[in-house]
């Protein structure tokens, strides 16, 4: 357990890019540079994941094997999503966020057929994250040079964003599980605008044997943005809204469901068109009740 708690911060201290250097001394890698790179971030992710797969035997929600933690497919999908982010995300924003929206989909997936918990995802996205963004500082570091820190503006400006959150409820019906949102913000004033998000989550029950809740929901609200820098943002957001509700092979339909939540977010403005940030928040989403932290992925217009 405390393995995994370890992990599951690191996740939520990984969502932006730690570089730091000026927006203007870019050094572009070469093609060597980047096959080192990637070669070391897929060494170090399949070396940690089967490490950690064979030291913590944790039951599979559906009881199909012990190895559960962390997500193989989802530490590998994150490593991939980072992969492409760490080359595009200054050229092409949109391959880093569709990127991240693919892995994120996959932990989802991971979650809905049981074989999964929402911190076993939150674990396989750290070891994503984590051993990509170190094995890019160790090839900066052997080949002497570096990428461009942060050069955007954390002025509000309109945005898409892609959410990936683990999802953890406040009553023992429900085990931890995960959530991805696609949300949008349209500002209305100087630091006030309008949000809507668009969220697909899923929990298992507790000792339920496999059996899962599936939601889905969409919320409108409004958004507070304060800049804390000249690179970084904060925002406050309130949303409600509704959605439906189906439990996963076992009997049962759709249930209508209200939903809603708050949210605090720290936004990262690594380039004019692209930000990274951290978040934690509060939802409730018919029988659900859980907080929830998050890494996320920002296009800015």
């Amino acid at each position: 357990m405390k393995v995994k708690l370890i992990i599951i911060l690191l996740c939520l201290s990984s969502g932006a890019r730690a570089h730091t250097q000026p927006c203007d001394s870019v050094v572009a890698p070469s093609v060597g540079q980047r096959v080192v790179s990637i070669a070391m971030s897929l060494a170090v992710n399949a070396s940690l994941t089967e490490l950690l797969k064979h030291t913590v035997h944790e039951q599979r929600p559906d009881l199909s094997g012990n190895n559960s933690f962390p997500s193989r497919h989802t530490s590998w999908a994150f490593t991939a999503s980072t992969v492409l982010s760490s080359e595009f995300y200054r050229t092409a924003p949109w391959v880093s966020a569709g990127a991240h929206a693919m892995a994120s989909g996959i932990g989802l997936q991971r979650v809905v057929a049981g074989k999964h918990y929402g911190g076993d995802i939150a674990a396989g996205a750290a070891l994503g994250i984590l051993s990509t963004e170190g094995a890019y500082a160790l090839s900066r570091l052997f080949f002497g040079n570096h990428f461009a820190g942060a050069c955007g503006d954390s002025d509000l400006r309109p945005a898409l964003y892609v959410t990936s959150e683990v999802v953890v409820p406040l009553s023992r019906r429900y085990d931890s599980g995960f959530a991805g949102t696609l949300a949008g913000v349209i500002p209305v004033a100087e630091r006030w605008g309008l949000c809507a998000n668009l969220t697909a989550a899923s929990a298992p029950l507790h000792n339920g044997r496999g059996a899962v809740a599936a939601y889905g929901w969409a919320t409108l609200g409004a958004v507070y943005s304060a800049a804390l820098s000249s690179t970084w943002e904060m925002q406050a957001s309130v949303s409600v809204g509704g959605g439906a509700r189906r439990l996963c092979r076992t009997p049962g339909g759709y249930s209508a469901i209200f939903a809603g939540r708050p949210d605090l977010r720290f936004i990262w403005h690594l380039t004019p068109h692209f930000g990274a940030g951290i978040s934690a928040g509060y939802v409730v989403a018919g029988d659900l009740s859980a907080v929830t932290a998050a890494v996320s992925s920002h296009i800015l217009f």
